[in-house]
């Protein structure tokens, strides 16, 4: 534990040197689940081959703090191998860890499979699960805006819906005005508010691709 606590005096595990790296990534399968989870938040964020496979590598982590750990450590990793392990974490039993896993897969959004996860997950019972996907799907795909604009208007959590008008700000679709203006009558203030904000956002958006557009004739 001493020799780990040493070596994460630096931050950023992609500026180790090779022997730093391989102590911390045999240090996540520890007998010790405290010298795992340092380990596991130690490496978070990394990107050399052997701490991305680490991290991994404790999705299966039978504790659920170092399954959310790794999940969330690898959001910027953009593998096959991880991508899947990824989405079949977002399937975990506990919500946290789904959401963290969603989290996890935020430099795959580009995969299809990675976005037809995030709106199967708009359906999760948990709030924060569904707040994890809408953060994943790609606003410049109209299914993704039509699944969103239904959430926009059924989804029981006020959060959620506040996130999703973030994340229709920069859209241009043509339908988004039109629901946005009625999210001004919500009940809920954070989601009026965060209406009016997107509104603006989507106004400016579509100012912006007229513009696109004369220039390009």
């Amino acid at each position: 534990m001493q020799a780990l606590g040493a070596v994460l005096k630096s931050d950023n595990p992609d500026r180790w040197d090779v022997s730093a790296v391989h102590g911390v990534v045999i240090s996540v399968v520890d007998t010790d689940p405290r010298v795992r989870i340092a380990a596991v938040q130690a490496l978070d964020g990394a990107t050399q081959h052997s701490a991305v496979n680490a991290l991994a590598s404790a999705l299966g982590d039978p504790e659920a703090e170092i399954r959310c750990s790794a999940a969330s450590g690898l959001r910027r990793a953009d593998t096959g191998p991880v991508t899947e392990r990824l989405l079949t974490a977002s399937g975990d039993d506990l919500p946290q860890v789904r959401a963290a896993a969603l989290t996890g897969l935020a430099a795959s959004r580009g995969r299809q499979a990675v976005q037809a996860r995030g709106r199967e997950a708009l359906a999760d019972a948990d709030s924060t699960v569904r707040i994890a996907a809408v953060r994943l799907l790609r606003t410049d795909d109209p299914t993704n805006i039509s699944t969103l604009l239904g959430l926009l208007e059924h989804d029981h959590g006020a959060e959620v819906r506040r996130e999703v008008l973030s994340a229709l700000r920069t859209t241009a679709d043509p339908r988004a005005p039109a629901a946005l203006t009625a999210a001004l009558r919500d009940s809920e203030p954070i989601v009026a508010g965060a209406a009016a904000d997107a509104l603006s956002g989507v106004a400016a958006a579509r100012v912006n691709q007229r513009s696109h557009r004369r220039y390009e004739r």
